[in-house]
């Protein structure tokens, strides 16, 4: 089996873990739910800005496809992490 190439422009593009929050609804905020954290799997070469909310504890990812923001209990320094890894991979495989 030959390794698969992804490559998107000149990017190399990678998958991390990252343990998402899940936007509460109406129904969550009537019962008072409790926060629920998810892993989610994002594409490295989707991702525009990470930065880090150092009073709220918590780190925030941008996406370029949607504009769409996730927020992460995971730290930048983690994050930043999971990028190199996932990237490095990649460049090994080939």
């Amino acid at each position: 089996m030959k390794p698969a190439r992804c490559y998107v422009g000149d990017m190399m593009t990678g998958f991390i873990l990252v343990s998402a929050l899940q936007h509460k609804d109406e129904v969550d905020e009537l019962l008072d739910k409790d926060e629920r954290w998810l892993d989610l799997i994002v594409n490295t070469s989707d991702i525009s800005v990470v930065y880090e909310d150092e009073h709220a504890e918590r780190t925030f990812i941008t996406l370029m496809s949607n504009d769409k923001e996730i927020t992460t209990k995971n730290t930048l320094d983690e994050i930043i992490q999971k990028i190199r890894r996932a990237t490095a991979i990649n460049i090994y495989s080939q």
